[in-house]
């Protein structure tokens, strides 16, 4: 797909949405990480703003890019977030604004999550289980051609960023539709590698202790209808197997919807028709799902045994 933007247009957007206190050429500069000098002469239009420049304005000044680039009726504009090794854009507080600002920015929103794999958001709560996920990632990156032996001794601690998103997370409302196979990725991922005895005995028994005790604190709110720092908790169970993760913001200000490329990496969009269609399809899916949040003791029970049992089967 070849697309153009306008610079003018989003200069104009990035302009209009500051306040009169506010300098446009230093916020700017702060927001693309140049000099004020190299601000100046992209705002008053001496030199063109570059396509990451152009997402980065956009985002700030809630602008959709698909208003921007000159798209057909059927193309939609993607840009990538990668939390693979987000530690930098942490510290600096990018990664926190942008979920602030883009997802959880309004208390009466619901989150939407189609989880195929396991659900993100309550990872990070188990350092061990983030980081074992992590190492599974590298060498899947690298084609397994650099296999090492994993270690929790090892383990690179940034207790900031997981108590930062898992505090962000507990505390929205969500409506998340699993399957059978919702944990299957991870219980898959520990069996390989202690097969191939990059696993010791003591480290399975480490991961596996705390994937159950993660699945005991998802069923408590589940049971409760709401996470532990008082987010809403609707879970409902798919009766087939979802092909790919979704999450979706309804925000009116700033709909969003995320597709998961890998674990910690996305492709997101705030196009507000296909924003539309995903919601449309998660209301769909509702309607087939069986409900098993403060109600339907039985199914609840029988789904998070069937995961136990898995576990157990390691």
């Amino acid at each position: 797909m070849t697309s153009t933007f306008n610079s003018a247009k989003i200069i104009r957007a990035f302009t209009s949405s500051l306040s009169p206190n506010k300098s446009a050429v230093n916020v700017m500069a702060e927001v693309l990480h140049v000099s004020v000098d190299v601000a100046y002469r992209r705002l008053n239009g001496k030199v063109d703003i570059t396509l990451d420049e152009a997402v980065k304005l956009c985002e700030y000044s809630s602008l959709s890019m698909d208003k921007v680039f000159e798209l057909k009726e059927n193309e939609v504009y993607f840009s990538h977030l990668n939390l693979y090794n987000p530690y930098d854009a942490v510290l600096s507080g990018e990664l926190t604004s942008f979920i602030n600002n883009h997802i959880l920015n309004k208390k009466d929103d619901t989150l939407y999550l189609a989880s195929a794999g396991f659900p993100v958001g309550y990872l990070f709560s188990e350092p061990n289980l983030i980081h074992f996920r992590r190492y599974h990632l590298l060498n899947d990156k690298t084609c397994f051609e650099m296999l090492k032996p994993f270690s929790i001794d090892r383990l690179r601690v940034h207790t900031v960023f997981n108590e930062e998103l898992e505090k962000l997370y507990q505390g929205v409302d969500t409506c998340e539709f699993w399957c059978e196979n919702t944990f299957s990725d991870l219980i898959g991922e520990i069996k390989y590698y202690k097969s191939l005895g990059l696993l010791s005995v003591e480290e399975t028994k480490t991961l596996i202790n705390d994937f159950k005790r993660l699945l005991h604190k998802m069923e408590n709110f589940a049971e409760e209808g709401k996470k532990k720092l008082g987010g809403a908790f609707e879970l409902y169970v798919v009766p087939y197997n979802i092909s790919s993760s979704v999450y979706l913001s309804t925000c009116p200000e700033r709909k969003i919807c995320f597709l998961e490329m890998n674990f910690l990496d996305y492709a997101y969009t705030t196009n507000e028709d296909f924003c539309n269609k995903q919601k449309k399809w998660f209301k769909r899916l509702m309607n087939y799902s069986t409900c098993i949040s403060k109600s339907n003791l039985k199914e609840r029970r029988s789904f998070f045994e069937k995961v136990h049992e898995k576990l157990d089967g390691i």
